[in-house]
């Protein structure tokens, strides 16, 4: 790939579509990313081996939630090179491992933390290594998730605790480092505090769910992190979704309908407008529902997810099918 274009026109879209992408995290309004990704097509027609259409083509596919499409652009970059190279190649990698964590399996987290662990061994940029520290503590979180929470094990359990350690660790670190970066935008230090404070709810929230012993007094700080990330960074997809699951475990183990309310209210935003039709939220929607005894509506929510395409869903088949069978059978097990 080359670092320069020959064509005006491409490089006057890759200008436009980067400032969509600006007024985007500004805003929150994805019409500003279906705009953006317009032009970045139309800048691919002319060129397209532009190295800046391709990457930022990656960047607002994982904004939108077109996760495989964003990781093919990073890796094509990272296989072929740039002639020139205007953008680094550990940002490119960076970009990768957070296109990785946004598919959420293990099978992805993994190549996550390859990803993140690499941009740490090679970059020497202080503010990239806080990204990818940051990056690390929400993977960590998430790796706490087991793939059948039917078929736990003492390696489960095991492997639960060293990953909550290894999230509390990363994003500590990152707090930490980010007092000693100076002269960088204020935004952009709001979204890396904002990344630490998600990755400490998810590993405190997720935690919960197999270890009993202060679960409500730790689904408790686990809100007060998660809102501090909202603070920080109001009106993030995966945050105000994480915001919703924290409610729905305190609706449930508090017997809260006022937490299942607002479980609902958070995940509401995100099908109605953050990410419309988000198979993830209809998923966690249902199964609000499902905990809480009102069996009908959680199986209108998770037929709603199930007939989103696996890719774009977020949550695969076997979790969304085992709250299917446990909603028709009347069971408010958990989780």
């Amino acid at each position: 790939m080359h670092a320069e274009t020959m064509s005006r026109a491409a490089f006057e879209l890759v200008s436009e579509a980067i400032g969509e992408i600006d007024l985007y995290r500004q805003s929150r309004d994805r019409n500003h990313l279906l705009v953006a990704r317009s032009k970045l097509d139309d800048a691919l027609q002319k060129d397209r081996r532009y190295v800046n259409a391709v990457f930022y083509s990656g960047v607002v596919n994982d904004l939108i939630g077109h996760i495989s499409d964003a990781i093919l652009s990073f890796r094509a970059i990272l296989a072929e090179g740039v002639e020139g190279a205007p953008i680094v190649l550990e940002q490119v990698r960076y970009n990768l491992a957070v296109s990785l964590y946004h598919r959420y399996s293990r099978k992805y987290l993994e190549e996550a933390e390859v990803e993140f662990l690499a941009v740490l061994e090679t970059t020497e940029d202080p503010l990239l290594r806080c990204l990818a520290r940051a990056g690390l503590a929400q993977t960590y979180a998430m790796w706490e998730i087991p793939p059948d929470p039917d078929a736990r094990d003492a390696r489960e359990d095991r492997l639960l605790e060293d990953l909550f350690r290894k999230s509390r660790e990363f994003s500590d670190l990152t707090l930490a480092q980010l007092e000693d970066l100076e002269e960088i935008p204020e935004a952009l230090r709001r979204q890396i505090r904002a990344t630490a404070f998600n990755a400490q709810g998810m590993a405190l929230m997720y935690y919960t769910d197999y270890r009993g012993e202060d679960r409500n007094e730790q689904l408790r700080e686990a809100l007060t992190r998660l809102r501090k990330a909202d603070q920080l960074f109001p009106l993030d997809w995966a945050n105000t979704c994480d915001l919703g699951s924290c409610h729905m475990r305190l609706g449930y183990w508090e017997h809260s309908a006022a937490d299942f309310e607002e479980c609902r209210k958070h995940l509401g935003q995100v099908v109605e407008d953050l990410r419309p039709e988000y198979g993830f939220a209809l998923y966690e929607i249902g199964r609000s529902y499902r905990i809480q005894g009102r069996f009908q509506e959680a199986l209108a929510y998770l037929e709603r997810a199930r007939a989103i395409p696996k890719a774009e869903r977020d949550v695969g088949d076997t979790r969304v099918n085992r709250e299917i069978r446990l909603a028709e059978s009347a069971s408010t097990l958990y989780p």
